[in-house]
């Protein structure tokens, strides 16, 4: 009994780092889905004008961010990926990578891609020269649209487009690349290569850092991250925390009560499914109707009233709202997952025979029913 014990404490345990293993890395890969780059952003250059070298400091600063923040390794231990001519691979923005890419896989010509890579840098030093500032916004962005295409054939007719418009403002003679497919190209560039990164990688310095608490400086004011969220879990501890104690207490009252007695507690069902599917958004928007519209009770708000200039003994008053929207569905969750177990435990066999033989009705009730139920609800409250 004692080794299934244990054995059932380090499942949950090893179960429960993998589960927050996974949720750490779903955060690190929506990271890096999400589109745009926060670094461009911060330093504020448009990244359309960096293509052609009009700011070569922008580009130096922003390698830079990038090596500080482990932006310039690969993303993960390994990667599987077609091999690219170097010149693209080199280049700094992934956007115009993508849309040379396509153009190699379709044609396999590294010169003719190098020479639309050229001509692209020309078409975007005409279009700033240009004296005309509504004409000069309208062709830039239809060559931004030229990169963000889609496909090779609507990129080439909207680089065609694009093209005359601008030998008709400037009076030049672009001519558009003439496309041919070299079928002799070496089958290295047509495989996809297996490539192993080892530890240098983006994914590994971050879950590294993660776990020893380097989370580093905020990109908005240089504070540490630490410091902004060591504070914020105080405030959201001393909300959790009691809304849970509270949860548990009432929780394991009723969900006992409902379990013993399946006829009586219906009341307590059906209240904890009304709260268990009632969003928590929801029945705190309720709640602030009917207490604070009211004047019964106030919302707390550090921006109106600051929490240094609450009284001790008036902090009950703000914590009551909050506290009680966050029990209810931590109760209904509790109650729902108890009152069914502790009704199949009761109609167990050994149950029955612990009547039999005369014990106490409170004995049975704690000693062997309630240890037999509560342990189905602990796995599911590391949630």
């Amino acid at each position: 009994m004692r080794v299934s014990k244990h054995r059932r404490a380090w499942t949950l345990i090893l179960f429960t780092l993998f589960k927050l293993w996974l949720a750490g890395s779903i955060c690190f890969i929506l990271s890096r889905a999400t589109p745009g780059d926060p670094l461009e952003q911060y330093l504020g250059y448009p990244a359309e004008n960096r293509y052609i070298g009009e700011n070569a400091e922008w580009e130096k600063e922003l390698r830079s961010y990038r090596s500080k923040y482990h932006l310039d390794r690969p993303l993960f231990y390994f990667s599987i990926q077609f091999r690219y001519p170097e010149f693209i691979t080199e280049l700094p923005s992934d956007k115009i990578q993508n849309h040379l890419k396509k153009f190699f896989y379709v044609y396999r010509n590294e010169s003719q891609v190098s020479a639309y890579f050229q001509l692209l840098l020309q078409l975007k030093q005409e279009i700033s020269s240009i004296n005309n500032q509504s004409a000069k916004n309208i062709l830039g962005s239809k060559w931004s649209d030229v990169i963000q295409s889609g496909e090779v054939q609507s990129a080439q007719q909207e680089m065609n487009a694009l093209i005359t418009q601008i030998n008709e403002k400037s009076n030049k003679n672009y001519q558009s690349v003439s496309w041919k497919r070299e079928n002799n190209t070496s089958l290295t560039f047509l495989m996809p290569q297996f490539h192993w990164h080892g530890l240098n990688n983006q994914y590994h310095h971050w879950m590294t850092d993660a776990l020893t608490g380097k989370w580093g400086k905020s990109l908005r004011d240089g504070e540490a991250v630490a410091s902004k969220i060591i504070p914020a879990l105080g405030w959201t501890l001393s909300i959790n925390l009691p809304a849970l104690l509270l949860a548990l207490i009432l929780g394991i009252f009723t969900g006992l009560r409902a379990g013993l007695r399946p006829h009586s507690g219906k009341f307590s069902r059906y209240l904890s499914l009304i709260f268990f599917a009632l969003p928590v958004y929801a029945l705190g928007t309720l709640l602030i109707q009917l207490f604070t519209k009211a004047g019964w009770l106030p919302i707390f708000s550090s921006v109106v009233r600051p929490p240094s200039e609450v009284a001790p003994w008036e902090f009950w008053r703000y914590y009551t709202l909050p506290i009680l929207c966050l029990t209810a569905g931590v109760w209904a969750f509790i109650h729902q997952q108890l009152s069914t177990q502790v009704e199949k435990t009761h109609s167990a066999p050994f149950v029955s025979a612990a009547y039999f033989r005369g014990v106490k009705d409170s004995v049975v009730k704690w000693r062997y029913i309630f240890p037999n139920s509560i342990f189905p609800l602990i796995t599911s409250l590391t949630i």
